[in-house]
């Protein structure tokens, strides 16, 4: 099962309670979760009406673990980014489970925000980054953890 939740085309065709999603590329996978950049679909889910934010790029996060634990902090961290209002957290936009094949279980995920550059790809970067500009993110980052 671990061999084909790695292939991209298991997790296209996401559906939500109100869209449609599709995968584009893996961006990420830990020990209970795959990450995809995804596109909302054209087309509501649950009717013909146009969808909001159609064509815009999202984060799609799959819980694909077996452990409780683990599937408690995942359920933990999607209800913080949806409750959480800071500029500098990322916002949860949908969630629901994911279920390809009864078979192999169902996935909860949720769908936030697309951020090309996020700390991580500014810490990696081999690039130098600007004195001014570390300042400006080193505010963003502890107005981030204040809000916690």
């Amino acid at each position: 099962m671990a061999h084909e939740m790695d292939d991209l085309e298991y997790w296209t065709g996401v559906r939500s309670s109100d869209y449609w999603y599709n995968t584009i590329q893996q961006i990420g996978r830990g020990g209970s979760s795959h990450t995809y950049q995804c596109i909302r679909s054209i087309e509501r889910a649950d009717s013909s009406d146009f969808a909001d934010g159609a064509g815009n790029t999202y984060v799609i996060k799959f819980f694909t673990s077996d452990d409780p634990q683990r599937e408690d902090r995942f359920l933990n961290e999607r209800e913080f980014l949806t409750e959480a209002e800071h500029p500098s957290i990322l916002k949860c936009y949908d969630s629901h489970v994911f279920d390809p094949n009864s078979l192999n279980g169902s996935y909860p995920f949720y769908v936030s925000e697309y951020m090309p550059r996020n700390l991580r790809t500014i810490i990696n970067s081999k690039e130098p980054t600007p004195i001014p500009k570390k300042i400006s993110y080193s505010i963003q980052l502890l107005s981030a953890l204040v809000h916690l």
